[in-house]
């Protein structure tokens, strides 16, 4: 589980990354079957670490456009309490998206970061 923070930043950064879509890598990463819960709570953690550190933004985003509006920080924090946003929206409507920052791309594995699970 230690690779998955690097797994996800390396994927945002080469394009915006779904939270629905991370909610599924965590749960391909989670060995038990009570995983949904425990995805969500990894996902929710792993965000907030991302964010605070400034390692990745979140903007709202409208599907089949290039239509990007960024989160203010504490607006992004507050979002990644809601599961409402951690489900594919439908296709004409918004989602929320995070994408690395350079700092986010220049991350290093050898880096130590906090347990997530």
């Amino acid at each position: 589980m230690n690779y998955l923070p690097f797994r996800i930043l390396d994927k945002a950064a080469m394009r915006p990354f779904g939270l629905w879509e991370l909610y599924w890598e965590i749960l391909a990463c989670i060995d038990d079957y009570q995983s949904e819960v425990a995805s969500f709570h990894v996902g929710r953690r792993l965000l907030r670490h991302f964010l605070s550190d400034e390692l990745v933004k979140l903007y709202l985003h409208q599907w089949g456009t290039d239509e990007y509006q960024e989160l203010e920080l504490y607006k992004a924090l507050q979002v990644v309490e809601y599961k409402q946003f951690w489900v594919a929206p439908d296709m004409d409507q918004w989602g929320i998206v995070f994408k690395s920052t350079e700092k986010g791309e220049h991350y290093s594995p050898e880096t130590v970061m906090p347990d997530f699970q």
